[in-house]
């Protein structure tokens, strides 16, 4: 081979290896830096494996190079390191504490062994220091250890950042601290969402402010439901509107509870059904309150079809007197 061809060979291998492009494998041969075919292509500690050099750990006895390290097993893995780039370093989720590596604290919370970051549990969150030690804020309210999640004391709902600071609304009432259910002003009551915004219905009627109940219309009263919808049953009569009392029919009074059910009394007569006053039977007359109770027959005197009539033999009015002395014979005159 020609010397000078000798030459630049050695100094094109010095430049590669100066540059990582090519490595010295097993027994001194040089191999290319990204793969190998077998296990004398790799450096020490190494086997090829599809292509590539990885590195063989040794027996845990093994004692740590002064060096670095070419394996885990050169560093205290046991404890937490591990071998990179040729120097022992702390693995994920271990820290650095003088000489040793010691598994992060993440206060209440656990280290993602990929990212080496705290995932905290919940209702926990992180300090400055990413640390797990700040209890979740709920306001009023409580944070759920199962789902992380604030649920709100009776009578406050979450803002949109999930704290219980919202204060619940209740339109025209205030809420129960104890249900957290939306207790209505008098005269209002709950909506579908529960809120005390729709002003009492009373039908015929108004709501008493002081009550809440329903004060009916003159002639209409309450239902089952308290609300004025029904109108006042008069009987045989009529309500009035003005006054709201029943105006019974001709021949009918109320009874006790001011209902037309009494059909009038007129003794010994017939009531009017066109004036409703007592048409009294003969011989019988009206007394201070209508009735036909009066019997107007006097003495000596006989009840008829027409009225009172004196008896026979007896001269007079039969409702006013009759005169029943014996005559003094014919041709003769009576002497007093």
């Amino acid at each position: 081979m020609d010397r000078s061809i000798f030459l630049l060979a050695v100094l094109a291998i010095i430049v590669s290896l100066a540059e990582g492009k090519i490595k010295y494998g097993r027994k001194g041969k040089v191999v290319p830096n990204y793969g190998c075919t077998t296990y004398e292509d790799c450096g020490p500690n190494e086997v090829c494996i599809g292509g590539k050099c990885v590195v063989q750990r040794p027996p845990p006895s093994q004692p740590t190079p002064t060096y670095g390290c070419s394996s885990n097993y050169d560093c205290d893995y046991k404890n937490g390191e591990v071998c990179e780039y040729g120097k022992c370093v702390c693995d994920t989720c271990y820290e650095r504490k003088g000489s040793k590596c010691v598994y992060k604290d993440c206060g209440k919370g656990t280290c993602d062994s990929d990212s080496g970051k705290c995932v905290c549990d919940p209702c926990y969150t992180k300090d400055s220091y990413g640390k797990c030690t700040i209890y979740k804020d709920c306001g009023k309210g409580t944070c759920d250890t199962n789902s992380g999640k604030c649920v709100c004391d009776p009578c406050y709902q979450k803002d949109r950042y999930g704290k219980c600071t919202i204060s619940k609304k209740c339109g025209y009432g205030s809420c129960d601290k104890v249900s957290g259910k939306c207790i209505c002003d008098p005269c209002y009551t709950r909506d579908t969402y529960g809120i005390c915004t729709e002003y009492k219905n009373c039908g015929y009627g108004k709501c008493d402010k002081s009550t809440g109940s329903c004060r009916c219309n003159p002639c209409y009263t309450k239902d089952s439901y308290g609300i004025c919808t029904e109108y006042k049953n008069c009987g045989y009569g009529k309500c009035d509107q003005s006054t709201g009392s029943c105006k019974c029919n001709p021949c009918y009074t109320k009874d006790n509870q001011g209902i037309c059910t009494d059909y009038k009394n007129c003794g010994n007569g017939k009531c009017n059904t066109v004036t409703g006053s007592c048409t009294c039977n003969p011989c019988y007359g009206k007394d201070v309150y209508g009735i036909c109770s009066d019997y107007l027959c006097v003495k000596n005197s006989i009840c008829t079809k027409r009225g009172c009539k004196c008896k026979q033999g007896c001269n007079g009015i039969g409702t006013e007197y009759c005169d029943c002395k014996k005559p003094c014979g014919y041709g003769k005159k009576c002497r007093n």
